[in-house]
């Protein structure tokens, strides 16, 4: 009777070959653990997530200082002229106010209305006929018989502020507040973002340890 090796070779071959295949895994694994090499994951190192970090930061400062910075001078600029509005603003109430006491005191001083009446009532003056009496002395139309109604109520404007000034340094005024620099520097910090990112998701291999 013939054996079962002899009646089936082919499974004679397919246990030839898995004893074959266990031999050389039992060799990989043996040079491996001879040679000392470990496998390590990818690892980032301490500088260049610093690196990272510091480039998304700059890049954020610049964008962040190119968008507000602008609009922080506008708000000054702003308040400045709003200031100077407001001191018109309280000049034409006081204005108002010393128009309608002249006009109550019109109704009750008979010596005002007097006098503006004869002051409306006075001749034109012919070129010539008013003697010079120097430098230093007064004419008759600066003397208060002689003034106008409006120059009895006339009150003297506000001095102006002075002109607006920026606080900020020069170089922040030029590179983020100056219209054909900002987008400039609005490239710039896009860039800083971009390269950290991209940098950010290179991992770094660390060297195998003998």
């Amino acid at each position: 009777m013939a054996s079962p090796d002899a009646a089936d070779p082919t499974s004679t071959e397919i246990a030839d070959e898995n004893r074959a295949a266990a031999a050389a895994f039992d060799g990989k694994q043996s040079f491996v653990a001879v040679a000392g090499t470990t496998p390590v994951p990818p690892r980032k190192s301490v500088v260049s997530t610093l690196i990272v970090f510091v480039m998304i930061a700059a890049g954020l400062a610049i964008v962040a200082a190119a968008m507000l910075l602008p609009l922080r001078e506008e708000n000054r600029q702003l308040t400045h002229d709003s200031l100077q509005l407001q001191r018109e603003v309280d000049h034409l109430k006081r204005q108002i106010e010393v128009n309608r006491s002249f006009l109550s005191d019109i109704m009750t001083d008979p010596q005002l209305a007097l006098r503006l009446a004869m002051r409306q009532n006075a001749p034109v003056e012919t070129p010539g006929t008013r003697i010079d009496l120097g430098p230093g002395a007064k004419s008759p139309a600066s003397q208060p018989f002689g003034q106008s109604p409006f120059q009895i109520t006339y009150l003297p404007p506000p001095e102006p502020l002075p002109p607006y000034q920026s606080d900020l340094p020069r170089l922040a005024q030029a590179w983020f507040v100056d219209p054909s620099r900002r987008l400039l520097s609005i490239g710039v910090g896009v860039f800083f973002i971009a390269a950290g990112i991209i940098l950010g998701a290179i991992p770094t291999r660390s060297r195998a340890t003998a």
